[in-house]
Formats: structure tokens, sequence, C-alpha cells
């Protein structure tokens, strides 16, 4: 009977843990979505940008970490975002097997 009640708990676990990793699946690719979107916003928002406009922008650094210009934080937010979930989202994958 306790073995029963053990494996009924077991199962519950698992339910949950996938339920988990459905919605952070979802969140991913809600988060995939946002930043293709910002991505392709970005040159076209560029494009627009009038001569008096560039006079005001500020200089473009470069950075250490191999990418040529420091990105908008909107997107640096997401990609950590996405990160995070990513690496949750193999915390689970993980326990459930």
């Amino acid at each position: 009977k306790a073995l029963k009640e053990a494996n009924k708990q077991q199962a519950r676990k698992i339910a949950e843990l996938e339920e988990t990793i459905k919605r952070m699946a979802a969140d991913m690719a809600a988060i995939k979505e946002r930043k293709q979107k910002t991505e392709e916003k970005a040159p076209a928002k560029e494009d627009e940008v009038s001569v008096e406009m560039v006079e005001e922008l500020p200089a473009k650094r470069k950075i250490p970490d191999g990418s040529r210009f420091r990105r908008p934080e909107e997107n640096q937010y997401l990609s950590q975002e996405f990160k995070s979930l990513s690496a949750r989202v193999d915390r689970l994958e993980e326990k459930v097997d």
C-alpha cells in the first residue's frame, strides 16, 4: 500500500514537472518571438533616423564579449531570460529522466 502511494506521489510530481516544462517551453517560444521581432524592428528604425538625429545619437562602443556593438538593453534582458529558462528546462528534464 505504501508503495502504491509513493508511486502516485511520484506520478503527480512527474505530471507537475511536465506541465511546468510545457509552460516554460511556451514562455521560451514567446521570448524567441519577441527577440526576433525586436531584431527585425531595429534595422527599420535605424533607416528612418534623420540626419539631424544622427548627430545626437551616442557613439556605439565595442565590447569584449565577441559582439561588435552593444545591443539594446531589451535584447540583453531577453537573451538573459531565455538562457535562464533554457537552463531551468534542462534541469527539469534531468529530474524527469
